[in-house]
């Protein structure tokens, strides 16, 4: 298995969800945002006590190595978004 390059650092895609629109219900909601390849991810729960636009945030480290997270991985990640 190759080793990553000294001082590369594992990339990280941040996702901030600024509004949700249209929820069915008053209850408790979280946002999963899911990455081809990669777990699923989940903003912290929020209440009908929040506003109607809040910001949460879910963060991926990216798994795989330096040649595995080049730049082409990172455009069809993008366009999958």
């Amino acid at each position: 298995m190759p080793t990553p390059a000294k001082g590369w650092v594992k990339p990280e895609l941040r996702v901030s969800i600024m509004r949700v629109k249209h929820l069915k219900d008053t209850g408790c909601h979280a946002v999963e945002v899911e990455l081809d390849g990669q777990k699923p991810k989940r903003t912290a729960w929020v209440d009908g006590s929040n506003d109607k636009e809040f910001n949460r945030e879910a963060g991926f480290f990216l798994k795989g190595d330096q040649q595995g997270n080049n730049p082409e991985f990172w455009n069809k990640a993008f366009v999958s978004l």
